[in-house]
């Protein structure tokens, strides 16, 4: 990965945040990876990317938000999608509110190794062929690899069913046939 060109922006994908409002592990780990490929140059812009669940504080995006500024990233380099509670809402998120507005043509998403497959999967649908869409996976021990492996195969076959039909990029039709079922 370190030959590719850089990307238009990182895009770390949320998870759980702490009763206290501090990332949780696995989430601090993808926000760790974004931070050093920021750091490294490999995209001029972090997104932070994830809502809020009832029993959080905060969306997953405003505490990744509040760690990065602590740790010296500029506020111009920070963008965010706080609300999307799904990888597929992220994707799409990311594409109508991020993407195509600032016309971006490759973006390296930071995600959990396991969750690797269904995050690329829903970006690719959400972006279409003209977005590259690239992985930068972090290993760590995120619970049992059996247990994750069967969600995320079961996640990525509704992810298929959901887009059934409908064209690449086309994440307005994607986020229709969401909130339809």
């Amino acid at each position: 990965m370190n030959g590719d060109p850089p990307a238009d922006a990182l895009v770390v994908l949320g998870h759980r945040v702490e009763p206290d409002g501090r990332p949780g592990f696995e989430l601090a780990t993808r926000l760790a990876r974004g931070l050093e490929l920021l750091r490294a140059a490999r995209a001029p812009l972090l997104g932070c990317s994830g809502g809020r669940d009832p029993d959080e504080p905060v969306s997953a995006a405003e505490a990744m938000l509040r760690v990065a500024a602590a740790s010296g990233v500029d506020a111009r380099r920070l963008v965010a999608a706080s609300r999307p509670l799904t990888t597929l809402e992220e994707a799409i998120t990311c594409s109508l509110e991020l993407s195509r507005p600032r016309g971006w043509r490759r973006l390296i998403l930071v995600t959990s190794d396991y969750h690797v497959p269904r995050a690329v999967a829903a970006f690719t649908l959400a972006h279409g062929p003209d977005v590259a869409i690239v992985a930068e996976p972090v290993s760590g021990p995120f619970g049992d690899p059996l247990l994750l492996a069967r969600r995320e195969a079961d996640g990525l076959a509704r992810l298929r069913t959901l887009a059934a039909g409908l064209a690449p990029g086309d994440a307005a039709g994607l986020l229709d046939r969401l909130h339809r079922t």
